[in-house]
């Protein structure tokens, strides 16, 4: 089988696998199909193999834990400024501290931890998820939820990489 169509077959397949266990929600975990196909891709754009596994997992919850903290300042700190305003402020700070923080090898795939940025902030955002539930530690914590929901995208993709090589050399 050539390489594209082992490529093809693996991630159709393994895409609706993972679109029944993420809809279902065979976990009972409350997991977003959505951002696990973020990081799905991402394995892929960071170059495959264990090392994508490892880096598109750190930056991606990464992102996670520099958006925690960018809805817990501007919900838990009032500095009297407006919510678009100390919002800004807040974004290029945390956009600023991902660029700095890649000189550390684990986190130098900046885009993967933008990815994980956006998706963790469109759900809190889209959603109107209270901060409190953020310090809640539980399973269902939403940014419990959307890590989660970021690994087993990685590791989605990971799975479709090795899926892949052994039905192209068969």
């Amino acid at each position: 089988m050539s390489s594209l169509t082992a490529l093809a077959v693996s991630v159709g397949l393994l895409a609706g696998l993972a679109t029944y266990l993420f809809v279902s929600d065979i976990w009972g975990l409350g997991l977003y199909l959505w951002a696990a196909f973020i990081t799905w891709g991402a394995f892929f754009h960071s170059g495959g193999k264990e090392q994508a596994l490892v880096s598109t997992i750190a930056c991606s919850l990464f992102g996670v834990v520099a958006g925690i903290i960018c809805v817990l300042l501007l919900n838990k700190v009032d500095l009297g400024l407006s919510t678009p305003i100390w919002l800004s402020i807040i974004v290029t700070l945390a956009a600023f501290l991902i660029v700095l923080a890649s000189s550390i090898p684990l986190f130098s795939t900046v885009p993967v931890v933008f990815y994980g940025f956006a998706a963790f902030a469109a759900l809190i955002f889209l959603k109107g998820i209270p901060a409190d539930d953020l310090l809640v530690p539980s399973l269902g914590n939403p940014a419990v939820a959307i890590g989660l929901s970021l690994i087993m995208g990685a590791v989605f993709g990971y799975v479709s990489e090795k899926l892949t090589g052994m039905l192209a050399s068969s």
